[in-house]
C-alpha cells in the first residue's frame, strides 16, 4: 500500500510567478505530500514498487513511498501513459505509443480492403491489462480498441463512445468515462 497521500493541484499563482519545474514534492505542516508545481497533469499510477507515477505535459515523475522524485521519463505533451509488463513506462503522443528507452510504435486500425491501415490521430487515454493487452481511446473515430501486447489491433472494445479517461483494476474491470 502506498504510505503517502497524495495531493495534486494546480497552482496559478505560483506558475505566474515564472516557476518552471517537472515537478515539485514536499510535505505540508500535515506531512501529506503536495505536489504544487506540476504543469497540465494528465494521469496518476502507483506502480508494482508502490511507486507514485504523475504524468504531466513534460513526461512522467516518479516519487518512492516518502514523496522523493527518484526518476523522470521525459516526454514532450503526452497524453497519457501505463506502466507495461516489463515495468516500463508507456507513454501516448501523436497518435504512437512510446517507451521510456525510445520505441515507438504508431497506432494502426486495419481498414475494409484495399484501403491501408488507418492511424489513430489522438490519444487522450490508454490502459494495460494483466494479459499485457491495452485498452485505448480513438477519440477522433469515438471508439475504444484492444490492442495486443505487441501493439497490434485486436479489435473494438466500445464503439460510439466520447471517452475521455479509462482506468481498471485488479481484475482487469476497465471503466470507461463518457463525457456523454
Amino acid at each position: 500500500a502506498v504510505q503517502a497521500i497524495a495531493v495534486v493541484h494546480e497552482a496559478p499563482e505560483l506558475l505566474s510567478q515564472g516557476h518552471d519545474h517537472f515537478g515539485h514534492a514536499g510535505r505540508d505542516e500535515a506531512g501529506v505530500v503536495r505536489f504544487d508545481l506540476v504543469v497540465d497533469v494528465v494521469g496518476v499510477k502507483v506502480d508494482r514498487a508502490n511507486r507514485l507515477l504523475l504524468g504531466h505535459k513534460r513526461g512522467v515523475s516518479v516519487f518512492d513511498l516518502k514523496g522523493t522524485l527518484v526518476a523522470t521519463v521525459a516526454a514532450v505533451q503526452p497524453s497519457a501513459f501505463f506502466v507495461d509488463d516489463a515495468g516500463r513506462i508507456v507513454f501516448a503522443r501523436d497518435g504512437s505509443l512510446h517507451t521510456e528507452r525510445g520505441a515507438s510504435m504508431p497506432v494502426l486500425v486495419p481498414q475494409p480492403a484495399p484501403k491501408p491501415a488507418k492511424p489513430v490521430d489522438e490519444i487522450p487515454s490508454v490502459v494495460a491489462l494483466s494479459t499485457g493487452h491495452r485498452v485505448l481511446v480513438d477519440k477522433k473515430e469515438r471508439n475504444v480498441i484492444r490492442l495486443g501486447a505487441d501493439g497490434r489491433y485486436v479489435g473494438l472494445f466500445a464503439t460510439a463512445t466520447n471517452t475521455e479517461r479509462l482506468a481498471t483494476n485488479s481484475l482487469d474491470d476497465v471503466a470507461i468515462l463518457d463525457k456523454d
